[in-house]
This record gives structure tokens, C-alpha cells and sequence, in this order.
């Protein structure tokens, strides 16, 4: 049977270990997070693109629409 300091250093290194294991899941977990964050980025920034797009072409449809009310109200 070990004697008491041998399971108190036993018990140490186990709990070390865990502790190891649960900050390496933490810091992947924020490296994942971190990466998806940057993926949201770039997703939002196609968006605001694709809005300022869209904003364009209402801004030209709007034009199109005065100048054919212009031309039918001319005749």
C-alpha cells in the first residue's frame, strides 16, 4: 500500500494534468471563437457591400422613373 505522501503526490499530478487539460480547452475554444469572429467579419462587410449595391441601383431605378414621368407628363 503507497504511503501518504505518494497519494498526496499522485492526487497533485492528477489535478495538475486536469487543470493543464482544462486551460487547453479554454484557449482552443477562444481560438475557434476567434476564428469564427472573423469569418462573422467578413460576412458582414459581403452585406454592407451588397446594401450599398442595392442602395445604387434604387438611387438609378429612381432616376429612370422621374425622367419617364417627365417625358409622359411632357406629352
Amino acid at each position: 500500500m503507497p504511503d501518504v505522501q505518494t497519494v498526496i503526490l499522485l492526487f497533485d499530478m492528477t489535478l495538475l494534468l486536469f487543470e493543464i487539460v482544462v486551460i487547453w480547452l479554454i484557449l482552443t475554444h477562444f481560438r475557434k471563437l476567434d476564428e469564427h469572429t472573423k469569418v462573422l467579419d467578413r460576412h458582414i462587410d459581403k452585406i454592407d457591400a451588397h446594401i450599398n449595391e442595392l442602395e445604387q441601383h434604387a438611387k438609378h431605378t429612381e432616376q429612370i422613373i422621374e425622367k419617364i414621368t417627365s417625358y409622359s407628363e411632357e406629352k
